[in-house]
């Protein structure tokens, strides 16, 4: 499964300080990254990262417009369906969602199904 992003893209993901960085010091993240880059072809692209961020005692909060902007993205990442659901193969893959609730409900306009990573590897 693939993914494709345009414009502004947040890729959310937890940052934490090493347990013994001193406060007030400057660390280094480290991280290898690699993407494609498609219009009507996609090509590779990779890098190394490593941006100093600042472990600081008593950081002030974050600032409020870069604040909503985080929140406006955690509002879009998928949840999970509170519905059971299972799936068909036959000449296509089947989706079934059992959900009461939506039988009496207008037709559904739009659905979308994000499944789970691989967990082999």
């Amino acid at each position: 499964m693939d993914y494709g992003y345009q414009g502004k893209v947040w890729l959310l993901v937890d940052l934490h300080a090493p347990a013994d960085a001193a406060p007030d010091s400057e660390e280094q993240l480290r991280a290898a990254v690699s993407w494609l880059v498609c219009r009507e072809v996609c090509i590779p692209e990779d890098a190394n990262a490593g941006p100093h961020v600042f472990v600081q005692a008593n950081a002030p909060g974050p600032d409020p417009i870069d604040a909503e902007r985080f929140a406006a993205a955690r509002a879009k990442l998928p949840a999970a369906s509170p519905w059971p659901m299972r799936y068909g193969l036959g000449g296509d893959l089947s989706l079934y969602v059992q959900a009461p609730a939506l039988a009496g409900a207008a037709k559904p306009v739009d659905a979308q199904f994000f499944p789970l990573p691989s967990r082999a590897k």
